[in-house]
């Protein structure tokens, strides 16, 4: 059957022509931004490059990173880049999502040409967007290992986090933690059953083994009062008692602790130090109440907020290794709660991707997975888009017949919708597949997102930048001041 078109000049509305202008002129900023991230899609390795303001380097193949990277004026792909930062919140999905976006629009666009208003189509396009959920869609079962293979390109990086899910029986980023040694070579990565901190220990112990262990969430320092005042004292004597009784006091606090290693934040007094030396014990000082709350989760016991005996805890070993030119303290517990990635490469930036791409794959996993053992896990099919594509080309067909039969009011509308989302499914069949399995429930939220973005697109009338504040600018004076009014 033959579909009306409505080419003709004298069909189209002057109106409707300058809407495609201004649609046409918003595709043109939102396409370049697709095209950056078509060529890392699928099994690709490709990655970019990026120099910051700050003069430093990325190398990433993460939506989120490169568009917060570039210089974006155009309030679209603003909106464009908030969408993926949702998507990357989920773990996965948002080059498919950006690249859909880009099929989307480039067949949605076509529509225009026929006679179909801009706040028609985008109220059919939301309407398919309701429709995702409720589509009969392809889905298979896979394991971890499987969709690993998609989350993360880096062979070593999908062992190391494999062994570490394996480890610690769970997907938290608080349980999976990342060290970055900036030397060696990838493949001297590790896994460390314990935590990994790039400083030592402050005094002169380095080593324990089989240790007590006690965490306080204070300085180790001489109480001090508020308020200042003045001792006057008459003789050396005087102040040689006084001080005496002050490291007596200092000393006797140091026996009472019991535990072997003091693990503290804040900062800690030379006599106590020198104190903590004599009797042997390792002081480590931990610069974030985060990494406090973890190493109280891996070696046990309780975190104090003042310097006096405490639950204690227990270590199977700590220790200081060199690395480069850096030395790191690695604490070892037999207890598997928490576990350390150490990543070796001589390139920061290349360091910084791989531990993007592994907490991404421990968010998806995290939010999609209910525990490591699980073996259900819903992924797409191999031919995922093929159905979708077909799914969408039997309602388009089923649309057109009702349109020939006089039945539905805007049957025609969503037959013409119903294709172009069937041919931006087609256009897939130039990627080349990843390896790996993809998490289904990821992408079926992309297309939503997608349907979304580019029906908000034909929505929007025009595109308003505000004006920033003017900084340094002198009031403007009143140059008829003496005039008698």
């Amino acid at each position: 059957m033959e579909i009306p078109n409505a080419q003709h000049p004298g069909l189209i509305s002057k109106s409707q022509t300058e809407e495609k202008a201004r649609f046409t002129t918003a595709i043109s900023k939102i396409t370049p931004v697709v095209n950056l991230i078509k060529k890392m899609y699928g099994s690709s390795r490709l990655t970019k490059l990026i120099r910051t303001d700050y003069n430093t380097y990325k190398l990433t193949q993460t939506p989120a990173v490169i568009l917060d990277n570039i210089k974006i004026n155009h309030p679209l792909v603003k909106l464009l880049g908030d969408y993926v930062k949702k998507l990357e919140s989920m773990g996965d999905s948002s080059k498919f999502f950006m690249i859909l976006v880009g099929f989307l629009i480039e067949e949605t666009i076509k529509i225009l040409d026929k006679g179909v208003k801009a706040t028609v189509l985008s109220n059919l396009i939301r309407e398919v967007s309701e429709e995702i959920d409720s589509l009969d869609l392809s889905r298979d079962t896979g394991d971890i290992a499987g969709v690993l293979d998609s989350l993360i390109k880096e062979p070593v990086g999908r062992k190391l986090v494999l062994e570490s899910i394996l480890e610690v029986q769970s997907f938290s980023t608080e349980k999976i933690r990342i060290c970055k040694i900036a030397s060696g070579s990838l493949e001297e990565s590790y896994v460390v059953r314990g935590m990994v901190f790039e400083r030592e220990p402050e005094g002169l112990v380095k080593e324990k083994e089989d240790c007590s262990t006690s965490i306080f969430n204070t300085s180790i320092d001489i109480p001090r009062g508020e308020l200042k005042s003045t001792i006057q004292m008459e003789s050396a004597d005087q102040l040689s008692s006084f001080s005496a009784e002050e490291v007596l006091r200092m000393k006797k606090k140091v026996e009472e602790i019991s535990s072997e290693v003091i693990i503290f934040s804040g900062r800690i007094n030379d006599i106590y130090l020198d104190l903590l030396d004599k009797a042997n014990k390792l002081v480590f000082k931990v610069l974030s109440k985060h990494d406090l709350r973890r190493l109280r989760e891996l070696l046990g016991g309780s975190i104090s907020q003042e310097f006096t005996s405490t639950t204690t805890g227990r270590a199977s070993r700590i220790s200081v290794v060199s690395e480069g030119n850096k030395k790191y303290t690695k604490f070892i517990s037999d207890n598997n709660t928490v576990c350390t990635i150490v990543l070796k490469h001589p390139l920061e930036y290349k360091l910084d991707e791989l531990e993007r791409s592994i907490n991404k794959a421990l968010v998806a996993l995290q939010k999609n997975v209910k525990n490591q053992n699980e073996k259900n896990i819903k992924v797409c099919s191999e031919d995922f888009e093929k159905k979708l594509c077909e799914i969408f080309e039997n309602k388009a067909g089923d649309c057109l017949r009702m349109y020939s039969e006089g039945e539905g009011e805007d049957s025609l509308e969503k037959h013409l919708v119903y294709e172009s989302i069937a041919n931006s499914f087609k256009g897939f069949e130039s990627f080349k597949r990843s390896p790996g399995l993809e998490i289904f429930s990821t992408k079926s939220r992309a297309i939503c997102y997608a349907l979304e973005f580019v029906g908000t697109m034909y929505e929007i009338e025009d595109y308003l930048v505000g004006i920033p504040p003017k900084l340094n600018i002198k009031p403007q004076m009143n140059q008829h001041w003496d005039e008698d009014h």
